[in-house]
């Protein structure tokens, strides 16, 4: 059986190991979130004190 490896796409600035798998697509209301399409990956930053999270998908940041 082949194995195959993959390296942790997270970025640098993930504080955590936690990813979310988008269960439907989303395009984004104000430039300060994110757009994206069913199972994309979404690492979180941070949750902010609003109860929001930060992420990044596709190497761009948002809510």
């Amino acid at each position: 059986m082949d194995r195959q490896i993959v390296s942790n796409p997270c970025p640098s600035n993930c504080v955590s190991s936690v990813s979310v798998v988008a269960i439907y697509d989303y395009t984004k209301d104000k430039d300060d979130e994110l757009s994206f399409m069913e199972g994309a990956i979404i690492y979180i930053i941070k949750k902010n004190d609003d109860g929001w999270f930060e992420g990044v998908c596709n190497g761009v940041t948002g809510l």
